[in-house]
């Protein structure tokens, strides 16, 4: 790739800009949101952003108050490319490789650009981020938007799905189920049915993404020392094993989280046209920390008698609950959802939330998170709720009034006040969070360093 000289509007010399290429995985909101946090934190400090993004995305995306000033544009794919609805593993990865097919024409034309991106940041599921930054010539730079203990998970995968690990492949490409314990350095241990079937059947996919960030040039995580200490320093320990052992440059860590946390410029003002969502609605009313939030996210499903015990331990136990329950609805208990709302103890949302405004400015956790790692949750049945398990409504009832009601449970509501402070300090000012958004920034090369012969 060849550049020639030349300045920008403000006069800076061309050869010295950043300019990151940031590219989402489109199939899931969460995701999208996390990256564009952090794509628009690039950009304040100065680093020119390219996003990628549907087409349908990029009028709404035009409107941010967030992008004034800032040297940021959208390239949209194609309109033939929309999002599926995701049910497995098979959908998501038909999805991926539609996209990449989709990507290559604006990589065409960022090409022969004299601008053209000086490294790639992209969200993990797009596993073929290596294959963009080979052809760009530039280093990569993958983004965890689930923090450390996933980061964990996926940095062992090639181990775990191998003749040395718990998951042995075999003939037909699939692995053996396990349903026994294993360990993981830096996590708790796990058992096999915790995991999602659909990584037995396909574990190319999760391997793929294991060698892909062993030879990342930095990881992007949304986290923070202070939150994820134990599993941040075995991923260094392992990154500094293979470093050693194949000779190259150890890949750096990149902890910026919670990406939500960081100050907007321009706080949204309430629109007087736009409805605020009845879920908020509803949370106004309630008194304060008086709720259980309860969903799987946008990947869990629940079982139907799951979903049946869980309505009579809700009301059973009299607490206040908002339930994100996208499937499945029809196994509540006859009336249930009739006589929540109309007690005003319960409101049950069947569509899609505002969880980042739901949660303020906490992370979602997944019980074994918030149980294990944390010391902030408590378990109910066993790890794993798929299969014959069943975690019958006394359970959940005792749960749910020891976390409301005993003090040991209200202990833990602090430590979660605690952890809000500390996250607090870690995205302001000279925190560890916005250090080390300088530090990638810093580490991303202007163009003069990407000219190759």
């Amino acid at each position: 790739m060849s550049l020639t000289n030349g300045s920008d509007s403000l006069g800076h010399n061309d050869k010295s800009k950043k300019h990151a290429l940031v590219v989402p995985f489109l199939a899931q909101r969460s995701h999208i949101d996390g990256i564009y946090r952090l794509a628009l934190q690039l950009a304040r400090r100065g680093v020119t952003v390219s996003f990628v993004t549907l087409a349908s995305d990029v009028p709404t995306r035009k409107d941010d108050k967030e992008l004034e000033g800032l040297d940021f544009k959208f390239l949209p794919y194609n309109e033939s490319l929309t999002l599926p609805f995701i049910r497995s593993v098979d959908d998501l990865k038909e999805f991926i490789v539609a996209s990449f097919v989709h990507l290559q024409p604006i990589l065409q034309d960022l090409k022969g650009k004299q601008d053209a991106p000086t490294c790639l940041v992209y969200d993990l599921f797009c596993s073929w981020g290596t294959e963009v930054s080979k052809e760009l010539n530039i280093p990569r730079f993958p983004f965890f938007c689930s923090g450390a203990v996933f980061a964990r998970f996926v940095q062992e995968s090639p181990r775990l799905f191998s003749h040395e690990g718990p998951f042995v492949i075999k003939e037909d490409g699939s692995a053996e189920l396990f349903d026994g314990t294993f360990t993981i350095p830096g996590l708790t241990p796990m058992t096999g049915p915790e995991l999602l079937e659909q990584l037995f059947k396909q574990p190319q996919w999760p391997i793929a993404l294991g060698h892909s960030i062993a030879e990342a040039d930095g990881l992007i995580i949304n986290t923070a020392y202070e939150l994820e200490s134990p599993q941040i320093e075995e991923i260094k320990r392992q990154y500094t094993q293979q470093a050693a052992a194949s000779g190259r440059k150890e890949t750096e860590l990149f902890l910026v989280g919670p990406i939500a946390s960081f100050k907007d410029r321009f706080p949204a003002e309430p629109e007087s046209d736009s409805p605020r969502p009845e879920s908020l609605q509803w949370l106004d009313s309630q008194p304060f920390q008086s709720v259980l939030y309860i969903s799987l996210g946008s990947w869990g499903r629940w079982n139907p008698d799951q979903v049946h015990e869980l309505a009579v331990a809700l009301e059973a136990a009299g607490q206040r609950f908002l339930w994100v329950l996208p499937n499945t609805y029809e196994a509540l208990p006859a009336g249930f959802e009739q006589k929540m709302r109309e007690s005003g103890e319960g409101l049950i949302a069947t569509g899609w939330v505002p969880q980042l405004q739901i949660l303020k400015h906490a992370s979602p956790m997944n019980c074994r998170y918030a149980v294990d790692v944390l010391k902030i949750g408590v378990q109910v049945g066993h790890m794993a709720w798929e299969g014959p398990s069943l975690v019958k409504s006394e359970e959940f009832e005792r749960a749910f009034k020891f976390l409301l009601v005993d003090y040991e449970g209200k202990t833990m509501i602090s430590s979660v006040y605690e952890l809000m402070l500390e996250l607090q300090d870690a995205v302001a000012e000279g925190g560890s969070s916005c250090k080390a958004l300088d530090d990638l920034v810093q580490t991303i090369p202007g163009q003069y360093a990407c000219i190759s012969s």
